[in-house]
């Protein structure tokens, strides 16, 4: 998906502002803030706790005041996971949203695509 983005900034078809600072709905994060917190998610908050781990802080994105304490695998599963694909799924939407030209294939990683 930023390799899309980029190519486009790249060929002069966006501008980095109006990527960086579009948004779905006004009470929604923007993009940069989507992918900031995605990447954190995936990072922190699966890598460590499926390795034993404890969950790192992840400060408060996006307006959270809370960081549920649970056992590894329930944060994971319940919080973590689902966070994250949230936040992929606005990335992407906000990417198509400014006219980054996505398609399924750049999110599903062992499908075929004609």
């Amino acid at each position: 998906m930023l390799d899309a983005a980029q190519a486009q900034l790249t060929a002069g078809r966006l501008d980095s502002a109006q990527l960086l600072d579009a948004h779905l709905a006004p009470d929604l994060q923007p993009l940069r803030l989507q992918v900031e917190i995605a990447v954190g998610l995936g990072a922190a908050a699966c890598c460590a706790p499926l390795q034993g781990q404890p969950v790192p802080a992840l400060g408060k994105p996006a307006g959270r005041t809370d960081q549920p304490q649970l056992p590894a695998t329930d944060f994971v599963q319940r919080f973590a996971w689902p966070d994250f694909f949230f936040y992929m799924s606005c990335a992407g939407a906000l990417m198509r949203h400014v006219g980054v030209p996505l398609i399924k294939k750049d999110f599903g990683g062992l499908h075929r695509y004609r």
